[in-house]
Formats: structure tokens, sequence, C-alpha cells
């Protein structure tokens, strides 16, 4: 094996695959990375078993090869050479050589027959939507999985296509919130209707999908232009690119497409967005009916800023911790009063302005720290509450986000 390649290119490669290395694990293989050279391309996997992401990029390869490199020495070890300098690595008497101006690194190797591949079912529907969307409904749910729960299901994400095929929702819940949100599909051809993803694997979805990661993606296409055409078109896609994150306008980004695709087997799901390739396992088991809590008719909401009331939140969680963690939220007229106590007596009172058409006056406990992921998480400037008694869940939502529900139970303070 021998290859050339430019460390920015290689390092924006490693540095993703990386994050699905089992560095952990008492199998030294899952330690590493794969590396392939092969028909004008390096190719680099990590897997955990349960989750893999492979990357293939253009390289300048001179003697095929493959073989096993321990992924974070060799991703810190690219990662402090200078930027834009040519890498060269060699495969010599079993020993992974890095060569760049003056540094030279030897590197131990396992052979590549015994890295674990995920076998891949065969494909039985796939799903279109556009990458801002997916990312969108993946996000505002995320923190709302459970975490080391007995029932593993709630221990992951919930796709779930509906409206006869036409919009696909994410849902997460812990039992004592839920978090929803759905978006269009382009096209569906799929018999599965619903599968459960696991923690890891929505994390690194996600990381896949986000503005940042396209962003970073045409920084690397713009270094490797060959043309002046080439160079005028990226440098276009990264000018609206930057203006749409500047902005955070989430109809602009949507009339920048970036169409990507799920394809389901009968365990398994993958993603490809050109560049990279992700297949995760599918958490098995039947996730709760969560839509049955969600009211179908809402009554007239109780209107707040979102940012006065993210900010009484986080002041009233100073006092409050893991055990202390009930807010009092008291509802009189035209005000909310956010009321904390703590163990050691010490209090906080927060009063804020809302618009209460139906003159609700109650009292309800909440979570303060499930009641701020919801707030943060939502957009919009006014927040809408839908309120019922001491004993229902609140319902929050957004004119301005109308995809998102977030439902927080009610617990006693």
């Amino acid at each position: 094996m021998k290859f050339e390649i430019v460390k920015n290119l290689l390092f924006s490669r490693l540095a993703d695959i990386n994050g699905i290395v089992d560095s952990k694990s008492p199998h030294p293989i899952l330690s590493h990375v794969l590396v392939e050279a092969k028909n004008g391309q390096l190719r680099l996997l990590a897997t955990d078993t349960e989750l893999s992401l492979s990357a293939v990029m253009p390289a300048n390869i001179q003697q095929e090869g493959i073989t096993t490199v321990i992924a974070d020495k060799f991703h810190q070890i690219i990662h402090r050479l200078p930027d834009d300098v040519i890498v060269q690595c060699t495969l010599e008497d079993d020993q992974f050589h890095i060569r760049a101006g003056s540094s030279h690194f030897k590197l131990s190797t396992l052979p590549a027959e015994d890295f674990p591949n995920i076998d891949e079912s065969e494909t039985i529907g796939e799903i279109r939507l556009d990458a801002a969307d997916l990312f969108n409904i993946l996000n505002k749910v995320r923190f709302s999985m459970a975490k080391n729960d007995v029932r593993h299901y709630l221990n992951g994400l919930l796709l779930n296509v509906i409206s006869d095929g036409r919009e696909i929702e994410a849902a997460a819940t812990d039992g004592h919130r839920l978090s929803c949100a759905y978006t269009p599909l382009k096209t569906i051809g799929s018999e599965a209707t619903q599968f459960i993803l696991p923690e890891k694997a929505t994390n690194a979805l996600i990381k896949q999908l986000s503005l940042d990661n396209f962003l970073n993606e045409l920084q690397l296409e713009k270094n490797l232009a060959s043309d002046v055409e080439t160079l005028n078109i990226v440098e276009d896609k990264l000018k609206a690119l930057k203006d749409i994150k500047r902005y955070a306008s989430r109809e602009q980004s949507r009339h920048f497409e970036r169409p990507v695709t799920l394809r389901m087997g009968s365990r398994e799901l993958s993603l490809d967005t050109g560049s990279y390739h992700l297949l995760t396992r599918l958490i098995d088991g039947q996730y709760p009916d969560y839509r049955q809590i969600i009211p179908e008719r809402l009554e007239s909401p109780i209107l707040i800023d979102r940012k006065n009331l993210l900010g009484a939140l986080r002041r009233s969680q100073v006092l409050l911790n893991n055990v202390d963690n009930g807010l009092l939220l008291r509802f009189e007229g035209h005000q909310l009063y956010l009321s904390a106590r703590n163990m050691q007596n010490e209090t906080g009172e927060e009063k804020l302005d809302i618009v209460n058409n139906e003159d609700i006056r109650t009292q309800i406990g909440l979570n303060v720290g499930y009641f701020i992921d919801a707030v943060s998480n939502i957009d919009g400037d006014t927040l809408q509450m839908h309120v019922e008694d001491v004993n229902s869940p609140v319902l929050l939502t957004s004119k301005d986000d109308p995809e998102v529900r977030y439902i927080i139970m009610p617990m006693l303070v």
C-alpha cells in the first residue's frame, strides 16, 4: 500500500470516523480504523459492531492495499501536521508509515481480515427527504431519549411514517416527557413504517446532516477544485449556505436542497451522503403509542415570551438540582409566577407577563431541566403553553415551529 493525500482532506474524514471508534472495547480491532487504497480512492471505515461509518476520498494511489491502524493515533498525528501538507502513507512489513515534510511515524497494524463488518440485509424500503428537514426533526427531539432504561426501546429515537406516507415523524420519550417533530417526505417506498434508532446512531446521523458538516465539505471541495468553473459554483454554494447560517433562516434553508436517502433492511438502516456511508443496527421492540397522549383539540393557549421565560428558568435552576428539580408554576390572570425551593430552604421567584385569554388560574409542578430543554429547542419569539389542570401534562408549541410538540408530565412540588 502506498498513497498520497492532502492533510486537510484526510484529517476531515478521520475526525468524523474517529467518533465511531470504540476505544474502550476489550477487542483491540475495534480501536482500529480500516484503511483501503483502491481504484484511485482512499476508504476509511470504523465500527463498534452496532454502527459503522465509512468515508471515501480522492487520493494519489501508487500501490493498492488494505490494513487497519489505531484510529486515535492516526487521527492525532494527522491533526498536528501543518495545513495543506502532502501526507504519504505506506504499509511496510506490517507497519503503517506516515510521512509529511520532515516528519515520519510508524504505527502498528492488525490484519484487515480481522476487521468486523455489519451484515447488511436486503433493502426493503427507501425514504427520500431533504437533509435539513431530517436534521431538524432528529435534533429537535433527541434530548428526550431515555438513558439506560430497562425498556430498551426507550433508549432510542423513533422514526415513524405518518399521514399515509406523506410525512415522517421523529419521537423520543423517557416516560416523563415526550418530544415529537414531523416533516414532509419527497418519496417513500417501504414495507417498514417505523423503526427505532439507537442514541449513538442518532447523534452520528445528526452530525452528518448538519449544516456545519456540509459547509466543511464544500470548503474542502473548494480547496480541491481543479478548474475555475467548479470553483465558482462551489463558492456560490458556500456564500448561500453561510448566509443561511448567519441569519438562521429555516425557510431559506429549505430552498437549498440536499436530498438524502434512508435505506431500510430488516434489522438495519443506512444513509448515503456521497462522501460517507452510515450503517446502523436498529433497536428491536415495540415503541409505545405516544400519539395517544397528544391532545387532538387545542384550546386557546397561554402565550409567553420565549426568551424571557428561558432566562427565568435558568435563573431558577441555580437553586435546584437532580433531587430538588421541581419548579412550581402558578398562573394568575396575566402573570405567571415561577417558584423554586430547595432542601436548604433557599427560595427564588420570578414573575412573567403572559397572554391568558381563558383566564386560567391554576398551578402545576414541572421538572425544571425538562422545561429548559423544551423551551431552548423550540423556535420562535412566542411560546404557546397548553395547560389544563394540576394532574394533566403540559403541551408546548410555537406558531413559528408548528411541526414540533413537547409534552412534560406534571410532578409534585
